[in-house]
């Protein structure tokens, strides 16, 4: 519709754990004047002019007073075209009060995990998170939080990991550099290739752990991995799904992930997001291509 703008991050709200349509709603924020914009903005010691937020994953820390946590990926536009824009630093959002009346109340950290690797180019972290804790009810906790993210030029998964007490101090967060938890967050390895940019990492509750994601991070694919831990190692790929918008409508699917609260035992909830070369001027006619979709997967 005429004079839409661009909202770039907004919010869900569910009701209960039953991923039902009729009780989840979207708010957006808004000015003064009631015109439409974003919850979050850059405004931090990495932030730059004309940058915005992509948010990466999240979770609510009981060890931070029931905090929301959010990973943020700073962004700017290098272009015109949809694909023109390159992500560079990631922050931490804290929302003390995550309600619909306290999510625009927050704090932002600056945290230096977004970086270029020496050997494996850009990083980034923030793309998926297991809350592997008691309380989270994890069937094998061993008190941290999994923080997974993604080497750009192979797309590949690594991981962090940190206690929930300590999310603020990244000087105490540890990298897995293939054989064990490493300080220097430049000593992490790739753990497996060709997932996507966001992704979930999911325990069964048997030991196996499934990492989901859409196959080479964009593709009419959504692939699972079955790993041993949540690090892995883990085997080939299983392409669970073929999206059917692509052959249908010409549209691109990306950054599928589970939702393990939402999910049942032998069932998982997986969602995925789907976009076209020509965005800008497609969303015009019809936002729907915006929208997520979401598909069952069971397993054994």
């Amino acid at each position: 519709m005429p004079g839409n703008v661009m909202v770039n991050n907004s919010a869900a709200w569910l009701t209960g754990v039953e991923p039902d349509k009729e009780r989840i709603s979207f708010t957006y924020n808004t000015l003064g004047n009631g015109d439409p914009t974003s919850y979050f903005v850059p405004d931090n010691e990495a932030s730059k002019d004309g940058e915005y937020f992509w948010l990466g994953d999240g979770f609510i820390n009981q060890a931070k007073g029931n905090a929301l946590y959010l990973f943020a990926y700073h962004v700017h536009k290098t272009g015109p075209d949809v694909f023109d824009f390159e992500s560079t630093h990631i922050a931490l959002l804290k929302i003390k009060n995550p309600t619909p009346e306290g999510i625009s109340d927050y704090e932002q950290m600056a945290t230096g995990l977004g970086f270029v690797h020496p050997d494996h180019g850009r990083v980034y972290f923030g793309s998926g998170i297991f809350v592997n804790t008691k309380k989270a009810c994890a069937p094998d906790p061993d008190g941290y939080v999994y923080i997974y993210g993604i080497m750009e030029a192979k797309k590949s998964l690594i991981a962090a990991r940190t206690l929930p007490e300590n999310i603020e101090k990244f000087d105490q967060w540890t990298f897995w550099n293939g054989s064990e938890w490493a300080d220097n967050k430049e000593d992490v390895v790739p753990i497996t290739d060709a997932v996507s940019n966001e992704l979930s990492v999911t325990p069964t509750g048997d030991g196996r752990y499934l990492l989901t994601f859409t196959v080479l991070g964009l593709s009419d694919k959504v692939g699972i991995r079955v790993g041993e831990s949540p690090v892995g190692p883990f085997g080939e790929i299983h392409e669970v799904y073929t999206c059917p918008e692509y052959a249908e409508k010409g549209l691109f699917p990306y950054n599928a992930k589970a939702h393990y609260h939402l999910s049942r035992p032998g069932k998982l909830l997986v969602s995925y997001n789907t976009i076209t070369l020509n965005f800008w001027e497609d969303i015009q006619k019809d936002a729907t291509i915006y929208h997520p979709r979401f598909i069952w997967v069971k397993y054994e």
